[in-house]
């Protein structure tokens, strides 16, 4: 395929998953799940790519995310 304007090739490239290298822990273990769950939050994955991911429902996703911001809230309302 060439550019039509400049008759040069036009390569395409894969854009690159920023999640690929990531290991999912045992989904079975409720603490294993949350802090996954957590991780995933804070690399900003949305989250309905978690749950697509992980098969893990999006109101368990967004319940810890929920507390994850009301920990936060709280953590600097103390300093």
């Amino acid at each position: 395929v060439t550019n039509i304007s400049t008759n040069e090739p036009i390569t395409y490239s894969r854009p690159e998953n920023k999640f690929s290298n990531i290991e999912v822990p045992d989904l079975s273990n409720p603490k294993e799940r949350a802090d996954f769950i957590r991780l995933l939050l804070r690399k900003s994955m949305r989250v309905d790519e978690i749950s697509t991911l992980t098969g893990i429902s999006l109101g368990e996703i967004q319940f810890v995310q929920k507390v994850m911001l009301n920990t936060n809230s709280r953590s600097k309302n103390r300093s």
